[in-house]
């Protein structure tokens, strides 16, 4: 019995896991070195690196627009941070793995000579301080309306080894600038009895320290030794002037004013939140102000700036956009997790040919003229999924990710790459199953059953309830599997034609309709159940139209409803 797994391109490995997601802000040798050497490049998305090129190179050498705010959409899982992180990565000199500078890994990735050489030139010409802020991981840490910029002078502050304390790592850029710095550490060392390093990894010992010395170092900004230690803020520039003091300190720290900020997730961030918006209008205004070119912001977000709403404002700012495109998760998933050899291509391609024209009118979508059609290139190309399902993970992730900003979870391929090596049926992986079995949406709403909880914890737990009652996998608890994933997409068709589709399981198996409509037909007839068909879309109810309708079939039935009925 040939398995599915038979089918595959000898070098693709199930045993290295691809990442939840890319860790952002990471910068260990061996992350950079893991994420370089699985990165897949395609056409579009080294296309886009050298479109990015261009503006970077023409900003830094003065030659050409100093526009210094890119825009960089693309959906999730689209791989948008990691062509943000790299790009950063390329230019930052102290970017190494085992001695290796971190541009000449990434660029390995890239077919064309003359786009690795040119990468090579400008990364040497162009020495840059690269700052990654995860806005993700900021919101998890509460930190989720604090300005991007007071996000960003943080993390320059954490970078030049400051206290993570903000009063006092503003008081010791302050002292950093005007050159007291050294004199600032020797007194408070004298003054704790600590070494400064000792003091920095104490925060409760060391503000009272800077109290005292803010006020004799700076008496007409606080007047007594008191006056630093009740202070809830000290910052006493705007937002003008912190981005100055942001550039002079990586100046003075670094030795060039070249700094690219690279913020991820911040259309998520922003929740329409106008402070949040017109802080970050401010800092694109002013960095292009007093960075001259130099000092660049590319900000990722899921969609592309609107052309309404509050972040329209942004349009200006952010004059260097670029959207990422589907296709792309679709050739890197198909390159990282489903080529096939050549004999597994010729066996797929002889089994298309017997049982295709089936398959076709079995597992075909109705009135979802967005989505793929099966043909045998993209039977080859996305088995053991089809196209269709693969689509359908896609907007069910893009769906959740509008809830959970990306945090925590999956993206497409590491959802894929789940469904193929978990124990499935029987306990066997789906790799070893025999060819001819397909994925289908029931599988899919397994792997995103944690996810979904979080946005729709009562759909998950009818889910449960209803495998308790008709058994694991019975066509009852796959049909129920399917309405809830097709109910995080919004706008589609949950009819019956296309639950079955979605459900078929074998490529040469018969269509699915007539079980699953017996499948349906049974929980519908249930009045514990809350599936409710309306204008032939199925649904879970909500609870009080679940309750509505538990009471209606309590009703009994008199002589006059009889006679309607009849």
């Amino acid at each position: 019995m040939a398995t599915i797994k038979s089918l595959f391109d000898e070098n693709l490995t199930f045993e290295r896991r691809v990442e939840k997601v890319i860790t952002f802000s990471n910068r260990e040798p061996k992350v950079l070195r893991n994420e370089a050497r699985d990165y897949v490049l395609t056409d579009n998305l080294s296309s886009e690196y050298e479109t990015l090129l261009n503006y970077f190179d023409d900003a830094q050498s003065g030659s050409g627009s100093p526009d210094c705010c890119t825009w960089l959409s693309g959906f999730y899982g689209s791989g948008k941070s990691s062509f943000a992180k790299y790009f950063g990565l390329s230019f930052d000199s102290k970017a190494e793995v085992e001695g290796q500078p971190f541009h000449e890994l990434f660029t390995a990735r890239f077919d064309s000579a003359a786009l690795k050489s040119r990468i090579k030139t400008l990364t040497k010409k162009y020495d840059t301080a690269v700052f990654l802020l995860d806005l993700a991981a900021q919101g998890v840490s509460g930190a989720n309306n604090t300005p991007i910029s007071t996000l960003l002078f943080d993390q320059v502050c954490a970078w030049a080894g400051y206290a993570s304390d903000r009063k006092v790592a503003d008081l010791t850029a302050r002292m950093e600038l005007d050159n007291k710095l050294e004199e600032f550490k020797q007194k408070a060392e004298a003054f704790s009895g600590l070494s400064y390093d000792e003091l920095i990894k104490q925060p409760t010992l060391l503000i009272p320290v800077a109290s005292a010395l803010a006020h004799e170092y700076y008496p007409k900004i606080w007047s007594t030794p008191e006056a630093f230690l009740s202070t809830q803020s000290i910052s006493t520039v705007n937002d003008q002037d912190r981005v100055r003091q942001m550039l002079d300190l990586i100046e003075k720290k670094a030795g060039t004013r070249r700094v690219l900020f690279i913020v991820d997730e911040v259309g998520h961030f922003l929740k329409n939140n106008d402070d949040l918006i017109n802080n970050l209008d401010g800092l694109a205004k002013n960095l292009k102000e007093i960075g001259q070119g130099q000092a660049w912001l590319i900000a990722t977000a899921q969609q592309t700036i609107p052309k309404t709403g509050p972040l329209f404002g942004l349009q200006d700012r952010f004059p260097i956009k670029i959207d990422l495109k589907a296709s792309d998760i679709r050739e890197i998933t198909h390159k990282r997790l489903l080529k096939k050899s050549a004999a597994g291509d010729a066996a797929l391609k002889a089994a298309f040919a017997e049982h295709g024209q089936k398959l076709i009118h079995s597992t075909k979508l109705h009135a979802c003229d967005a989505y793929p059609k099966l043909d045998e290139a993209s039977f080859l190309e996305f088995y053991p999924l089809l196209p269709q399902q693969f689509e359908l993970l896609i907007d069910a992730i893009s769906s959740l990710a509008k809830t959970h900003g990306g945090v925590g979870l999956r993206s497409a391929i590491r959802c894929i790459e789940e469904i193929l090596i978990n124990q499935g049926t029987g306990n066997q992986r789906l790799i070893d199953q025999e060819v001819g079995t397909l994925i289908t949406a029931a599988d899919i709403y397994t792997i995103l059953e944690k996810d979904i909880v979080t946005s729709a914890r009562e759909i998950t737990l009818h889910v449960d309830s209803i495998m308790l009652k008709y058994s694991e996998r019975s066509p009852e608890h796959q049909v129920a599997m399917t309405i809830a994933v097709l109910q995080q997409i919004d706008g589609f068709p949950a009819s019956r034609e296309n639950i079955a589709a979605l459900l078929h399981p074998r490529l040469d198996q018969q269509p699915q309709i007539d079980a699953i409509n017996t499948a349906i037909d049974t929980l519908l007839a249930n009045s514990l159940v809350p599936i409710g068909e309306t204008d032939g879309q199925l649904s879970f109810l909500s609870e009080v139209v679940s309750q509505v309708e538990k009471e209606r079939a309590n009703i009994p039935a008199t002589s006059t409803h009889r006679e309607t009925a009849q």
